[in-house]
């Protein structure tokens, strides 16, 4: 029944592409490379003003603890779309 009016078309493979292991590792080091960078800027908020930046400190890190906590709670995933390219 769903062939009932098809076109006889021929199929020719143009392209075939493998992905292997080491792009994973990639994604993987630049994700820790952009995650330590901006740890950075808390860190010298914290030396710089004291207990008023430790303060902001104990409480970026609890805004991203409970983040997370939130995501995995309800099984969300925090993804930004693909830019073109």
């Amino acid at each position: 029944m769903l062939k009932a009016g098809s076109l006889p078309a021929g199929i020719r493979q143009l392209q075939e592409s493998t992905v292997g292991p080491s792009l994973g590792a990639d994604s993987i080091r630049s994700g820790l490379l952009s995650a330590c960078r901006p740890g950075c800027g808390p860190l010298h908020h914290a030396r710089l003003l004291r207990r008023s930046g430790i303060n902001a400190t104990v409480a970026l890190v609890l805004n991203a603890v409970i983040l997370i906590g939130v995501l995995a709670y309800f099984k969300a995933v925090l993804t930004l779309p693909a830019s073109p390219a």
